[in-house]
């Protein structure tokens, strides 16, 4: 049997092939990489943890590809940003959710959180602050992505987890950020931040920040506060959209009940990786866990399967 041009590829490994050089995020490029997906996965050729990787790993190349282009317009027109010391500032982008813990399925939006390092300005003749740059840059990268075009869109993305939600600014520099949850994090913020991750821009100055921000996301020791919190987080998700909310809220569960600096490996960010640990670690919440632990499996087949 002979199949079209367009999906002869289909069988080929798991692993994301490199988008084609382009001079901005092509839609037939994530259409065809997101058909690869899907066959695979309806023909039982990738488990579901296959077909999760494989789709955070398109959307981390659309972010890139997205950034890098908005980002050569800006500069252009405005010039490099730097700091007080004349080094070069880059974005940096920052998944949480199922992207952040690299449990990306296909009907799930991008939850991200734009920073910078530090204040100054940009370089060029129509120089502005490095503040209002990176303003300018996270809404070029959401409209490449989100905006609806006759070819439909890329990624549906999601900014209300970062500081004060949508009536915060859309980038903040480091120093604004350590403040803030010094001063206002709230325990569902905590637990959002276990499964962040740098995607995209200065992925080196994000792993400086998420080591800044760890003391607060991790307790040096176990919290049975935890549990109260856990409590009136699922009456919220009870009150509101359980379907939408349940997987982002569920899959920081394990991590949240074995919140610990001394152990590296309860801190990560993906909910299949620490479910075995906290399970191995905490005898006492293992019924608990073995409860999460199948209501995620089932969240995330049920919502891959869903949009295939």
């Amino acid at each position: 049997m002979r199949y079209p041009r367009a999906v002869r590829g289909l069988y080929l490994q798991p692993e994301l092939r490199p988008l084609r050089p382009a001079p901005l995020p092509h839609r037939f490029d994530e259409l065809a990489e997101s058909l690869r997906l899907i066959w695979r996965d309806v023909n039982g050729l990738d488990g579901v943890e296959q077909t999760l990787a494989g789709a955070s790993a398109l959307a981390e190349a659309s972010l890139g590809a997205a950034l890098a282009f908005a980002e050569s317009v800006l500069v252009r027109r405005h010039g490099t940003p730097r700091n007080a010391e004349g080094v070069a500032q880059r974005l940096v982008v920052i998944a949480m959710g199922k992207l952040g813990g690299g449990e990306l399925n296909f009907s799930s939006d991008i939850d991200l959180v734009f920073l910078f390092p530090e204040f100054g300005d940009t370089d060029g003749v129509r120089s502005i602050a490095n503040e209002e740059f990176f303003t300018r840059l996270g809404q070029a990268l959401i409209r490449l992505l989100d905006a609806r075009t006759v070819d439909g869109f890329v990624f549906r993305i999601d900014m209300r987890l970062r500081p004060f939600g949508a009536a915060g600014r859309l980038a903040l520099s480091f120093v604004a950020m350590e403040q803030y949850y010094q001063r206002e994090g709230r325990d569902w913020e905590r637990y959002a931040w276990i499964k962040a991750r740098p995607v995209a821009g200065d992925k080196a100055a994000g792993n400086r920040l998420l080591a800044t921000l760890r003391p607060f996301v991790f307790r040096r020791y176990f919290d049975y506060t935890a549990f109260a919190g856990m409590r009136e987080m699922k009456a919220l998700i009870d009150a509101g959209s359980r379907a939408r909310t349940s997987p982002k809220i569920s899959s920081s569960v394990p991590a949240a009940f074995a919140r610990s600096n001394s152990s590296p490996r309860f801190s990560s960010s993906s909910a299949a990786d620490a479910i075995p640990d906290c399970k191995s670690a905490r005898p006492c919440i293992t019924t608990s866990l073995a409860h999460f632990c199948a209501m995620d499996s089932s969240i995330w087949r049920s919502q891959t399967r869903k949009t295939s």
